[in-house]
């Protein structure tokens, strides 16, 4: 234990307290409601005086870690309930304060939240007679499965800012905790469209799982975009260029506010080689991203580039009448430089920008929480977990595999026929893609159809296909759907329909 001397604590008292004027000041900015301000700051005063006496391993006091994450959820422009629980997440379990202590002070909906945070306690663990890490992922994600979200994304803001603290920790810690960012929070972060929060954890938890490849992987970059400095910013200079001319944007905007570069993050580079791809053919390791006032923009936009630049065809993605499953909206194309390097040139509004960061954390900042329920409708992550937690009231094991693989697990993304995109889990035959696309025609499927050729309706999907089925008249054999289907909801769907024919 580090100690500390009576003025370094005096010190880091007066730090805390700057700190959280500071967030206050930055939360009146968007909610200046005299009982929330006295909330919050009734929040930090206990939060601070239970914590007073710890310290984190690196010696610094241990209130700095939970005034951080408030501050994170601020920034976000999170609500109140948000705030009062990123300060007191660990209060719960880490204290002797009780969950009726806290609901009676501060509220069911904080208390709730904040004990959906907290990690099974050994009562818990002794009366489930289950593994303790499966056990709070499963409470975390069935306390999720209700209308609330706000302690979920309490728990990836900390499990954000702890990945930032690792340094401290022991390595065997680190890397428990990186394993653990990777399999669940990176994608629980995706599946609520907060890809910048995602791409933060993945970064963080390749620093300590393969440390000499993230090494490397930021010096190889680092290299290319010196290299490239001088033609990037001509690119970008011209297109710019282009967009005052036509009047796109307005000749006050400035370059900043309309055109950014986004390198691919090491993580996802980190895939690609592991794929066996080089650099040189990672069509978007580098990316424009154009903000324009609106969708007719975009499409002007496109057009400039495609009469500058050779473009690949095949790279053209139109996201924006066919947005990804977590909601991501934007126009795609890659373009080729005079030296002969790609470029992807991502085309959206401010709007669709925001939203493509930071998801329903965005959303719930401009909405409200009381929105949340219509909010949901458009991340079909809830969609699925609501099925899978139908299916699995009681049993956590299963509940928590199913997790893995539907929720959490690699992904794949097919096309229909009319262009829609389809998330199904890596393993997902034409049978799943069936119900996930019409369960009356799945239950009658004749044969599958896969980038045009017919094939089994067993057949394994690959990222990218295009995939298509046709019917017949009758039913078709569901218990043979049963065993080839690898879907929760297609496991469901088929189920049910056998219960109502009475099988």
């Amino acid at each position: 234990m580090i100690r500390k001397s009576m003025k370094d604590i005096i010190n880091e008292n007066n730090a805390l307290d700057i700190l959280f004027t500071k967030m206050l000041v930055d939360f009146k900015l968007y909610n200046d409601n005299p009982q929330d301000i006295e909330l919050i700051t009734k929040a930090y005063t206990l939060a601070k005086e239970l914590h007073k006496n710890v310290r984190r391993r690196s010696g610094e006091a241990y209130m700095f870690h939970p005034l951080t994450v408030a501050t994170m959820a601020v920034k976000y422009r999170l609500d109140t309930v948000t705030v009062c629980t990123a300060l007191l997440h660990d209060v719960l379990e880490d204290t002797n304060y009780s969950y009726e202590q806290m609901a009676q002070n501060f509220g069911e909906d904080i208390a709730s939240n904040v004990d959906c945070v907290s990690k099974m306690n050994k009562e818990d663990y002794n009366s489930a007679n289950i593994d303790v890490h499966v056990g709070t992922i499963c409470k975390l994600f069935r306390h999720l499965n209700f209308d609330e979200i706000r302690g979920t994304i309490v728990k990836l803001l900390d499990r954000d800012h702890n990945m930032q603290t690792m340094d401290s920790m022991p390595h065997k810690k680190q890397i428990i905790k990186s394993k653990e960012t990777v399999e669940v929070y990176a994608p629980l972060a995706q599946g609520i469209g907060a890809n910048y929060l995602k791409k933060e954890l993945h970064d963080l938890a390749l620093k300590y799982l393969e440390p000499q490849e993230s090494l490397e992987i930021e010096q190889n970059l680092q290299t290319l975009n010196e290299q490239y400095n001088l033609e990037t910013k001509a690119i970008i200079q011209n297109i710019y260029d282009n967009l005052k001319e036509h009047n796109i944007i307005s000749y006050d905007t400035e370059l900043a506010h309309a055109i950014k570069l986004r390198v691919k993050n090491d993580y996802s580079v980190y895939i690609s080689l592991t794929k066996g791809r080089d650099y040189d053919s990672i069509h978007d390791l580098y990316a424009l991203q154009i903000t324009v006032p609106d969708i007719e923009s975009c499409f002007q936009v496109l057009n400039i580039i495609h009469q500058n630049y050779p473009y690949f065809d095949d790279k053209f993605k139109d996201y924006i009448h066919n947005p990804k499953t977590t909601g991501y909206q934007a126009v795609h194309t890659t373009f080729v430089s005079k030296s002969g390097r790609t470029y992807q040139a991502q085309i959206r509004t401010k709007e669709m920008g925001l939203r493509n960061s930071f998801g329903i954390m965005y959303d719930l900042a401009n909405s409200g929480y009381a929105q949340l329920g219509d909010i949901k409708q458009h991340y079909p992550f809830f969609q699925s977990l609501a099925e899978i937690s139908a299916t699995y009231p009681e049993d956590n094991y299963n509940f928590y595999e199913k997790i893995r693989y539907d929720l959490l697990g690699d992904k794949i993304y097919v096309r229909s026929a009319t262009g829609k995109t389809y998330s199904l889990p890596v393993g997902s035959t034409i049978l799943d893609y069936a119900y996930c696309f019409c369960p009356q025609r799945a239950a009658q499927i004749e044969q599958g159809k896969v980038n045009g050729n017919f094939v089994n309706i067993a057949t394994v999907l690959k990222n990218q296909d295009l995939v298509d089925f046709t019917s017949k008249e009758s039913v078709g054999d569901l218990n043979n759907h049963l065993k080839l289907v690898k879907t929760t909801k297609a496991k469901m769907l088929i189920l049910e329909r056998m219960n109502n024919n009475g099988k």
